[in-house]
């Protein structure tokens, strides 16, 4: 599917082929949780060459983020219920496919992690476990650091929280 589309925001036009599809654990077909299984692993893993358990438990109490250029998983969010493992629902596993990056999927992935966030959980706020070197990425959709840098699995990490009592840009 080709559309053009317009963005009310900041006026850019570009070619979108990619769909989203949000689904919980136990909706994923075998085939959808292989394909997110391998992204995950071949960005944080084999690219980010990080060796550390990638299946850490929480997916199944987690709604999956999914954007589709056809058959081919090209960008992924897991999003995470208030409680799960932090105390405000929280967006996870944010990776997009190499062959894919530069082209704006990152942050139509974000914003739909947003929406969906609060459709689903209707959170006092979202935090998210950002790679430092993207806290200014995750600064435009209103996340805020709230402490220091710290070293998890070998890459410097920073955790972040975006408030829900404010108008949504």
């Amino acid at each position: 599917m080709v559309e053009l589309t317009k963005s009310p925001e900041n006026g850019y036009v570009r070619i979108m082929r990619i769909q989203m599809f949000c689904k919980p654990f136990e909706e994923l077909s075998l085939l959808e949780l292989m394909n997110i299984y391998r992204l995950r692993q071949y960005v944080f893993v084999v690219e980010q060459n990080s060796i550390y358990e990638d299946v850490d438990g929480y997916d199944p109490g987690c709604h999956h983020l999914m954007a589709m250029d056809g058959d081919e998983l090209i960008g992924y969010t897991r999003l995470l219920p208030p409680g799960l493992k932090t105390e405000h629902a929280s967006i996870g596993r944010v990776v997009t496919r190499s062959t894919h990056r530069g082209r704006g999927i990152g942050i139509d992935l974000m914003h739909a992690s947003i929406e969906w966030v609060e459709e689903l959980f209707a959170p006092e706020a979202i935090q998210l476990q950002a790679q430092s070197y993207l806290e200014e990425f995750y600064n435009k959709f209103r996340f805020e650091r709230v402490g220091p840098d710290y070293m998890f699995e070998n890459i410097l990490h920073v955790d972040m929280i975006r408030t829900q009592n404010e108008q949504q840009p």
